[in-house]
């Protein structure tokens, strides 16, 4: 039976009468042996426990004897040798004058590996492709850069005369973007407004969606009219009025750069000249002008009246994310309604790429959860016959896959991380105000190490060790109980939290990997705060009857919705982190 799974329904012990009692321990489950008619065997039959390969857990059998100056001897089982048996539904294994048989029963038949669902998704599209249009100068870089979390998204592809709108700019620091570049149509450039024509088009009837263009982004600077700019040359205006032809319904952005420079505009003769004006005049000026000066000249060119569009400023991160926002919308919006095509990769690839919007980042986590093994918590077989440690751990890579960080060592994915959360799902059934005050010299350390505010931020002490101590439910197969579906449901929703902490830590740094000094603020920050506490006394206040139904799965959503920030302490500690602060090695455990 060589596997990297069984199970184990019994045990038989051969050993004489002078043992007294013998007990099997798997993880946490306790397994005594009984005497048969008096001989020298004593066994045990139970519902299957599921072990694995991978698996920490204690696995030995205890043995007591009748003479009392005779220590009881403990029977340790190695996992390779067992998992490696040839016998087909035993495992034989003699100590001294000991001769035990394990009892093991085939794997289910359909208890193939659980593949996360994201993977299916990249197989479908890996990467969000995206074609940036816009002179020079305009901001592009920037706003890419800043957007997708990437350093130098152009570099000496952006030197005036190289652009070539045919190649496909990847970047290592974001490995689930494609850009695409133009740089504008001037005067008399019609090879160039030919040439985008064509690549636009191919790309538009590619029946293969990873290949086909998923998002335009139109890019112009705000002009000062009154010094004489333009927004743009001829060839732009022609490539506009056959926008509709060239583009046809691909997801196209107007971009209008620049827009602090508009506010500081309008604002300074206000200010020079003593008139008595309130920000919320400066806004509605600049909205008028951007309406005279952009948006209805580009309506009449393409004789379209809805233009989506948007302004930016480049230190602007809210504009950031609403820029985002509408891209996610008209994407979904065009790739999510495609008749006879099943549910589009796009969408999700939209809300991967990007680093600016945590908020997508939940929501896209949501869809993938829905779309299978959220489900299979209250419903289905798909868990059946598996460890819940295997069953989180499909879980927990679908919700690391969206949020898409650059964490080249996979410390996301690691066993350390993994140990951590479930540690922090342990304290569901520990209800606390606060978690356990820190060593006063663990303290003092710390401060000693740490300028506050990340003192602060990481002066709570995590009550457990290197290990799955306190952790044993893990390993025990699943089944859809209510504590284990808290479990679970805990798990999803403490994940995610960890994650939007740590997004918003890495928010200025995100082109730079991730390293387990970032991971841990995050947890820690998370671990002891309000925010957690509250989180688990929801769950712990859901019913059988809400765990048995279909309302369950809107309780998840309502409850991974609710963004860390909400808790305004740990929003404040949060934000007084810098990048300095997490900068520098670190290990998991101390």
């Amino acid at each position: 039976m060589a596997s990297g799974r069984l199970r184990i329904s019994g045990i038989e012990l051969t050993c004489g009468k002078e043992v007294e009692s013998a007990e099997l321990t798997i993880g946490s489950q306790k397994h005594a042996l009984s005497r048969q008619l008096n001989n020298g065997v004593l066994c045990a039959d139970f519902n299957p426990v599921l072990i694995e390969k991978a698996s920490k857990e204690p696995f030995f059998l205890l043995v007591t004897y009748l003479r009392f100056w005779q220590p009881s001897h403990k029977v340790k089982f190695k996992l390779s040798e067992v998992l490696d048996t040839s016998q087909a539904n035993e495992f034989h294994q003699v100590s001294g004058k000991l001769n035990i048989v394990l009892r093991l029963s085939p794997e289910s038949p359909g208890a193939r590996p659980l593949s996360p669902t994201i993977e299916g998704i990249l197989q479908q599209c890996p990467r969000f492709r995206v074609l940036v249009i816009g002179k020079s100068g305009v901001g592009k870089t920037t706003l890419i850069n800043h957007t997708f979390g990437i350093k130098n998204a152009f570099a000496e592809h952006d030197k005036r005369g190289l652009a070539d709108i045919t190649k496909e700019l990847i970047s290592e620091q974001n490995s689930r973007f494609i850009l695409h570049d133009s740089r504008g149509f001037e005067q008399g450039d019609v090879d160039n407004l030919d040439v985008a024509t064509k690549f636009i088009k191919e790309r538009r009837n590619n029946e293969d969606i990873k290949e086909q263009l998923h998002a335009v982004w139109l890019c112009f600077q705000i002009p000062d009219t009154d010094a004489g700019q333009r927004m743009m040359e001829a060839g732009m205006e022609q490539f506009l009025q056959q926008k509709k032809d060239i583009l046809g319904n691909v997801p196209t952005i107007f971009i209008f750069t620049k827009y602090d420079l508009l506010i500081t505009a309008i604002e300074l003769p206000w200010c020079q000249s003593g008139k008595d004006y309130t920000p919320a005049d400066v806004e509605l000026k600049a909205k008028q002008l951007l309406e005279t000066r952009c948006i209805q000249p580009i309506r009449d060119l393409t004789e379209e009246t809805n233009i989506p569009y948007i302004a930016v400023s480049m230190d602007d991160r809210d504009k950031r994310e609403e820029l985002i926002q509408l891209t996610y919308d008209k994407v979904s919006e065009f790739f999510g309604n495609q008749p006879g095509k099943a549910t589009s990769a796009v969408p999700t690839l939209a809300a991967m790429a990007q680093r600016v919007a945590p908020d997508l980042k939940i929501e896209g986590s949501i869809k993938v959860g829905k779309q299978r093994y959220w489900q299979a918590i209250f419903a289905g077989t798909v868990f059946s016959e598996r460890s819940m440690q295997v069953c989180l751990g499909v879980i927990h890579d679908d919700i690391i896959g969206l949020w898409n960080f650059r964490d080249e060592g996979k410390l996301l994915r690691s066993e350390e991380l993994r140990e951590f959360m479930m540690n922090l799902v342990n304290l569901l059934d520990r209800p606390m105000d606060c978690p356990p005050s820190p060593q006063r010299s663990e303290t003092m350390s710390s401060m000693q190490k740490e300028g506050f505010p990340l003192v602060s931020f990481m002066m709570c002490a995590l009550p457990f060790v290197a290990g799955l101590q306190l952790v044993q439910w893990a390993y025990n197969v699943f089944q859809k109980t209510p504590d284990v579906q808290r479990n679970f449901i805990a798990y999803i929703v403490d994940l995610t939290n960890v994650l939007d902490i740590l997004f918003t830590l890495t928010a200025g740094r995100s082109e730079e990997n991730l390293n387990i000094k970032a991971i841990k603020a995050a947890y820690k920050g998370y671990y002891g705060s309000t925010r957690r506490t509250h989180v688990h006394t929801q769950i712990r206040g859901y019913s059988p009857s809400i765990l048995g139904s279909n309302d369950v799965i809107s309780a998840i959503e309502t409850l991974v919705r609710q963004r860390y920030n909400t808790d305004t302490e740990l929003a404040r500690k949060v934000g007084a982190v810098s990048a300095n602060d997490l900068e520098g090695e670190e290990t998991w455990y101390p």
